[in-house]
């Protein structure tokens, strides 16, 4: 988590608590947040002032009643490990509240926190966690702050994780979104060129495999993916008469395979099946 302070803070997000406590006495501050920790700033302007460090130890550092408003987005507690490092769903809390006791000390009479945190799913089963209804109950009876309002915050950005997750394994490539695009119509663009081989394309394909795992972007419709092989003794021009006759039947159209392949499926068969013809 990063600390900054300024003089001009945007306030967005999701939970917004206030801190009611009686007036502390506090001596005059600096006239620039700058002068606030002893700790040279890492960026500082006529507007504000950023700090690079342990943001724990940076709160620790600033005195009591000193901060307006206190913005954050720390890690959530997802059933995957994100490189930066984030605490699960059972430590959460305990993880979270000495941050949270710091910052209710530090905010003025009428200061305001603002916390952006995401929900996850629990591992192995169809079903949401709630830790961070858990954590907002810590808040307010543990802490001592109170819940203002709450807001839900609409973020479609699949596409950009999705062209940063790319970034990270060294291929390039081209996402179109919302709101250039419906929001269920966002689309990645690979672009391919007679230099590339196949082993190029093997590992788009496991690069794609692996993101889709992480960014859950893994939903099947039931029809997509690539077609089974055709029976033994079955011909291109006897499946494509039976399709013609299952047009006209209710019951044969009802029955929806689901030709999905893994991605070692596709490595394995990909090759033989771009030779045959479209089905």
């Amino acid at each position: 988590m990063g600390l900054a302070v300024s003089t001009n803070p945007i306030s967005v997000n999701k939970h917004r608590f206030s801190s009611e406590r009686p007036a502390v006495e506090t001596h005059a501050l600096p006239s620039h947040p700058e002068h606030l920790l002893t700790q040279a700033p890492y960026f500082s302007s006529r507007l504000g002032a950023a700090f690079l460090g342990d943001s724990l130890e940076m709160l620790r550092g600033l005195p009591d009643a000193s901060v307006n408003l206190v913005v954050t987005s720390p890690p959530y507690a997802l059933h995957f490990k994100k490189a930066y490092g984030n605490a699960d769903k059972n430590s959460y809390i305990a993880w979270f509240l000495p941050f949270a006791k710091e910052i209710q000390r530090i905010l003025t009479d009428d200061g305001s926190f603002v916390l952006n945190i995401g929900g996850s799913y629990n591992k192995g089963i169809p079903t949401r966690s709630i830790y961070h209804f858990k954590l907002l109950v810590a808040l307010v009876e543990e802490v001592g702050l109170h819940l203002a309002q709450e807001c839900f915050w609409h973020n479609p950005a699949k596409m950009p994780a999705f062209s940063h997750e790319m970034l990270k394994r060294k291929i390039s490539v081209v996402v179109v979104g919302y709101p250039a695009t419906p929001l269920i119509s966002s689309r990645a663009r690979f672009c391919l060129s007679a230099a590339h081989n196949k082993d190029d394309l093997d590992r788009l394909l496991a690069a794609c495999d692996e993101i889709g795992t992480v960014l859950q972007l893994k939903f099947a419709s039931g029809i997509a993916g690539g077609a089974p092989p055709l029976a033994d003794g079955v011909t291109w021009e006897v499946e494509q008469s039976r399709k013609r006759l299952e047009k006209h039947d209710k019951a044969a159209k009802s029955l929806v395979t689901a030709p999905r392949w893994r991605y070692d499926e596709v490595i394995r068969r990909g090759v033989q099946d771009v030779k045959m013809p479209l089905r």
